[in-house]
């Protein structure tokens, strides 16, 4: 065999395909993938990587916003709770009777059936109706855009801090946000959690969802 022959299998042998690292991180995939400082499968507070990864499943979340029913009643609840709040009249739900007659409204609808609406945490929804957020959204009316479909460019390295890649390199993140609020000074992103915490968990609770945001 040739020199150059030898030479030319020992170079293939050898190549590193030079996009290697950026392959750790899917082209493109689902904000609701993207929670987490802290790992809860083992209650650690260790920090974790957000993954992203080739041929990852599909997230279910569009799934869930048509109305697909999780099998984890506690997911159920939350699908449920964030159906209710995409289609409730702010204006006329200002407290406990007006949320049961919109939720009398939706099953009459066809929004939620009975025994979703017997999910929905009543006593949650009605406190969150007395709350700053839920009166600036009532007088915003129309301006409070709700279920607004996304897509945002992000870099490789926001979800694989190891890759190496092009600064023009980014993958796609498509998502939901459940309101906007528009004013004057900009828009606000509202987006409603169902989990169950404490009050002083709360704020560290939020941070496991910060990269969503």
């Amino acid at each position: 065999m040739e020199s150059a022959e030898v030479d030319e299998i020992l170079h293939r042998i050898a190549h590193v395909y030079p996009l290697l690292s950026v392959t750790s991180v899917a082209a493109t995939s689902s904000a609701s993938r993207y929670e987490g400082s802290r790992d809860v499968s083992d209650g650690s507070t260790e920090s974790v990587r957000k993954r992203s990864t080739v041929g990852a499943e599909p997230s279910s979340e569009l799934g869930e916003r048509h109305g697909t029913p999780p099998a984890d009643e506690a997911a159920r609840r939350g699908v449920v709770t964030h159906r209710v709040l995409q289609h409730l009249d702010f204006a006329k739900a200002t407290d406990g009777g007006g949320l049961a007659l919109e939720l009398q409204r939706m099953t009459s609808d066809g929004v939620v059936s009975g025994d979703e609406a017997d999910l929905v945490p009543r006593d949650g929804l009605e406190w969150f109706l007395g709350t700053p957020l839920a009166e600036r959204i009532r007088r915003a009316g129309s301006q409070y855009r709700r279920e607004l479909s996304y897509i945002a460019a992000e870099s490789p390295t926001f979800f694989d801090p190891d890759v190496t890649c092009d600064a023009s390199d980014f993958a796609l993140v498509r998502g939901i946000v459940d309101g906007i609020l528009l004013d004057d000074a900009g828009a606000e992103v509202v987006d409603f959690k169902t989990d169950a915490v404490s009050a002083t968990g709360a704020e560290e609770r939020a941070k496991r969802y910060a990269p969503q945001m």
